[in-house]
Formats: C-alpha cells, structure tokens, sequence
C-alpha cells in the first residue's frame, strides 16, 4: 500500500504526462503481486467499489478522530474539494503503523460492504490508526 500511496502522491506532485507515465510504468514493473497491479489499474482508471460507507459516516468520524466539528470539517470540505484529501489532512498521525498490501486493504474494504454500520466504523477507525 506504501507503494501505491507513493505512486499517487507522485502523480499528483507533476503536471508533466510524460513524468505521469514514466512513474506509472516504474510502479508496474517493479511491482511482483499481480493482484496489486490488478488495483492499480483498476483504481486508476476510477474503478473502484462503490456504496461500501456512506460519505456522511466518514465525515462523522473524521469529525470526531480529529476532535473537529463536523460543520467545520464540512467547510474544510467544501474548500479541499475532495473528501478523501480532507479527511487525510484533518487525521492525526497513526499511532500504529502497519504494512498491507493494497490488495489486502481492497479484499478487506470490500468484505466490510454487508457489514453492520457499528462494524463498519470500527474497521475504519482501526486503520486509520494503522496506516500512515
């Protein structure tokens, strides 16, 4: 996942399309599981699972991990403009770092689709906890 994570952060840091492809064929070469290429390039092309946790639940807990108001993280929101960034700004570090492959993190994010809300948000709260 810190590969992955890398290689988006990367991505967004150039405007040049040439560097963007270069770092994308790096990524996929030098990457050994199949299944994390599988995701790669399935979340980069912007095929990812859909209706796993609603939007108004990620702000709620964002609001509450980070110990901000929510209309405040909903205003950071609307300034950001992507939920996903915001809430990566407004998290505190993670107090236990764990390693997973995006393959694993994927797999578990849509095995929690059917899941209960209760159960939903602890497995949202404890990786946020474990990755940085």
């Amino acid at each position: 996942m810190e590969r992955f994570s890398s290689l988006l952060s990367a991505i967004d840091q150039t405007t040049s399309t040439t560097e963007k492809k270069a770092l994308l064929i790096r990524y996929l070469q030098q990457e050994v599981d199949s299944r994390n290429t599988l995701w790669a390039i399935s979340l980069l092309s912007g095929n990812k699972p859909s209706g796993i946790i609603a939007s108004k639940f990620l702000r709620q807990w964002s609001s509450e991990k980070s110990r901000i108001p929510l209309w405040l993280l909903e205003d950071t929101y609307y300034v950001v403009g992507d939920l996903a960034e915001t809430i990566s700004l407004v998290l505190p570090e993670a107090t236990q770092k764990q390693s997973k492959f995006l393959y694993e993190i994927m797999e578990e994010v849509i095995s929690i689709k059917k899941a209960a809300e209760p159960e939903k948000h602890q497995y949202i709260e404890a990786t946020w906890s474990s990755l940085g």
